[in-house]
């Protein structure tokens, strides 16, 4: 690759082996990596509800979506 990126920033679940992989490439293309793992910061209550929450009426939506 030609051009090195100064930051990079890789959403990506640390349970899982491809974000340690991942993240060793772009530490290798890049000056400054960093990782979030959303699914530590969210419970999987509130993921589910958020996959499922087009089904509600229109109110409760953009209640659940201004919460975020």
């Amino acid at each position: 690759m030609g051009k090195r990126f100064e930051r990079a920033l890789l959403l990506c679940p640390e349970k899982y082996s491809f974000s340690n992989s991942f993240k060793e490439i772009l530490a290798n293309m890049a000056g400054e990596v960093r990782s979030y793992d959303l699914g530590a910061e969210i419970s999987k209550r509130v993921i589910k509800i958020n996959s499922q929450v087009f089904r509600l009426p229109h109110v409760a939506r953009k209640r659940w979506e201004s919460y975020f």
